[in-house]
């Protein structure tokens, strides 16, 4: 399995470890309008893209007839760190699970990323559970 991970500069990491994904995510402080995110891409095409407001979006960039792009909105940086641990063990149906808000095709309401603020966090106990929880649901 291979992934990659690109940082705020546009700068690729190929298969980080836990320690230079939690770097990752914590370098979101730093975001800016010119450098908004940083990514985790795996092989299949699945990616998620993280923003400095708790902001992720989950969509696959190589394949046109997978689902719409979904969010999901106000999470921790732990919570990021954890999603992104997921898709590093290719733990796509896991993600895919997850209550992922998707628009309907050309009704995009998405409001811009405010940068002076990060919102509270939003997540459900229940999306939180499943970020910490990768077996799989059968098994719980």
């Amino acid at each position: 399995m291979s992934y990659h991970a690109t940082d705020l500069m546009g700068e690729s990491i190929d298969e980080p470890d836990e320690s230079q994904i939690r770097a990752l995510v914590q370098s979101l402080s730093q975001a800016d309008d010119e450098h908004p995110d940083v990514s985790l891409n795996h092989e299949s095409g699945w990616s998620l893209s993280a923003f400095r407001d708790g902001l992720v979006i989950w969509e696959n960039v190589e394949d046109e007839d997978a689902d719409e792009p979904g969010e999901l909105e106000g999470l921790s940086q732990d919570e990021i760190v954890q999603l992104f641990l997921r898709l590093a063990r290719g733990d796509i149906a896991g993600i895919n699970e997850l209550a992922w808000q998707r628009d309907q095709p050309g009704t995009s309401q998405r409001s811009p990323v405010r940068w002076n603020s990060v919102p509270p966090h939003r997540s459900s106990s229940a999306v939180q559970a499943t970020l910490t929880d990768s077996r799989p649901t059968a098994a719980r």
